[in-house]
């Protein structure tokens, strides 16, 4: 269960990140992803715990596992975007959680391997 807050409490540890929008189309039975876009979102990256990861299939409890706490909730992520993290590594939307009461969106995101 999550603590009851509001993002107002927390607006000022947020940072920017770069969000690439990916669309995908197939071509010739391929998926290709192209991202013509890109938007600056503000929020929080917080890594998940070790007991959040045991909750995770055996195969994917080594890879890096992060939230995204974004205060920003008119600038939705949907899965498969892309947030390149201060340190320029590219991560995925993989779920969101909507906390619209609390004023912010949760995102968990992994680390994309290209």
């Amino acid at each position: 269960m999550f603590p009851m807050f509001h993002a107002g409490d927390f607006i000022d540890w947020g940072t920017r990140v770069t969000v690439k929008r990916v669309t995908s189309t197939i071509v010739d039975g391929e998926t290709v992803e192209s991202s013509p876009k890109s938007t600056m979102v503000s929020g929080v990256l917080v890594p998940m715990s070790a007991d959040q990861l045991k909750m995770k299939p055996e195969g994917q409890r080594d890879w890096h596992w992060w939230y995204f706490i974004s205060f920003d909730v008119n600038s939705m992520l949907d899965h498969n975007d892309i947030i390149m993290q201060p340190d320029q590594k590219p991560y995925r939307v993989m779920n969101r959680l909507l906390m619209m009461a609390q004023g912010f969106v949760q995102y968990e995101i992994v680390e994309d391997f290209q």
